[in-house]
């Protein structure tokens, strides 16, 4: 929570006084919305940083996915039912990676 509080405590002042900037030197609101905001500074790090989280999160999920696989190696379980276990961890990081590729 603390991070969050200190991420809008930085984020939303430098936003708005961005918006106001563009807007007082003849950019329109349908200009912005064509560009998908992305002129503004602080909608652009914005999404930078969702494609860390997403590059993250496909990390993590590998990482599990690969440690999981290797316990089920280790007690010879890797080609039989109890295989069904990996499944979660695949499909999160390949959604992970489809969020990754799906942003600006």
């Amino acid at each position: 929570m603390l991070t969050f509080t200190l991420f809008l405590i930085g984020f939303l002042p430098t936003l708005f006084p961005a918006i106001y900037s563009r807007c007082s030197n003849g950019v329109g609101l349908k200009e912005l919305i064509q560009t998908r905001f992305y002129e503004i500074i602080p909608v652009r790090a914005l999404l930078w940083l969702m494609v860390g989280v997403a590059i993250e999160c496909c990390m993590i999920f590998i990482y599990l996915l690969g440690r999981e696989a290797l316990t089920l190696y280790d007690r010879e379980l890797l080609f039989t039912s109890s295989s069904v276990s990996l499944l979660p961890f695949i499909s999160f990081a390949c959604i992970s990676a489809i969020d990754l590729y799906g942003c600006p």
